[in-house]
């Protein structure tokens, strides 16, 4: 388990101890823990999350001591994250940013004492219970690991007409999809402006058309399609079909797309 702590320049008592608990237990939880702090200057503090963000891959989970400002940027950090309470003083903070509240996402979850208005807490942990301290915050890291897997796969399923497509992957850079379709369906004919993709056919047969063009393809055979370039997908045959998508670009959003032809008028 790599866990990000981030942690206040100036932390206070209550902070500064559960730093230094932490810091010096959770390795025997098999936790790596890198710390980094975080200015109070609003531009210092974003290059130090930006830079957080850039390197996530080398993290599991961020853990934020930053009490109620961690509702500022949560939405920022590609990260599940959790976030420690510290209590009355924390939901009074809290109760001023209803704002920032209802735009962070659901991938923070609160331990301590007492959530902020309108959240609950994963886990209530005792901060004065040393013996077991690393413990709880072990299980924490865990849970929200598990939780965020779980929110994952409902979130990064859809259904469409055609059939449906599962989110197997979603990182900075690139994307990868299972797509199925029904017989005799086939999706829209498109194009993208920021984004290529590649496709390998996993089950069935498919007909793809690029740019005007028609292609046969099986399982196994693959097809390139580059940014900007008109294409369509669609199962000629009595039985489904499944594609693997991987695309990659400097934008991925669902709304980068242009519909040139639509069987569903959409």
């Amino acid at each position: 388990m790599r866990v990000a702590l981030l942690i206040p320049s100036a932390p206070a008592t209550p902070v500064s101890q559960l730093e230094q608990h932490l810091s010096q237990y959770l390795a025997e939880e098999g936790v790596q823990l890198t710390r980094v702090h975080c200015s109070s200057y609003a531009n210092a503090e974003a290059r130090t999350l930006l830079d957080v963000a850039e390197s996530s891959s080398e993290f599991d989970v961020a853990h934020s001591l930053m009490g109620w400002r961690t509702l500022l940027w949560a939405h920022s950090l590609p990260l599940p994250i959790v976030a420690t309470s510290f209590g009355a003083a924390d939901a009074l903070h809290g109760a001023n940013f209803a704002p920032a509240r209802r735009g962070a996402r659901e991938r923070v979850f609160w331990v301590g004492q007492a959530p902020p208005p309108g959240r609950s807490l994963l886990a209530q942990i005792d901060h004065g219970k040393r013996d077991t301290l690393a413990q709880d915050y072990a299980k924490a890291y865990a849970q929200t690991l598990e939780l965020d897997r779980r929110q994952r796969l409902d979130s990064e399923h859809d259904a469409r007409p055609w059939g449906e497509y599962f989110v197997l992957e979603d990182t900075a850079g690139h994307k990868v999809k299972r797509i199925d379709v029904l017989a005799g369906q086939r999706l829209s004919y498109q194009k993208h402006a920021q984004r290529s993709e590649h496709w390998m056919i996993v089950r069935g047969r498919a007909l793809v058309v690029l740019d005007g063009k028609e292609h046969h393809l099986q399982a196994g055979q693959t097809i390139d399609i580059p940014a900007g370039t008109a294409h369509r997908i669609g199962n000629p045959g009595p039985d489904p079909m499944s594609f693997i998508e991987v695309q990659t670009g400097p934008y991925l959003g669902e709304d980068d797309i242009v519909r040139l032809q639509d069987d569903y008028k959409r």
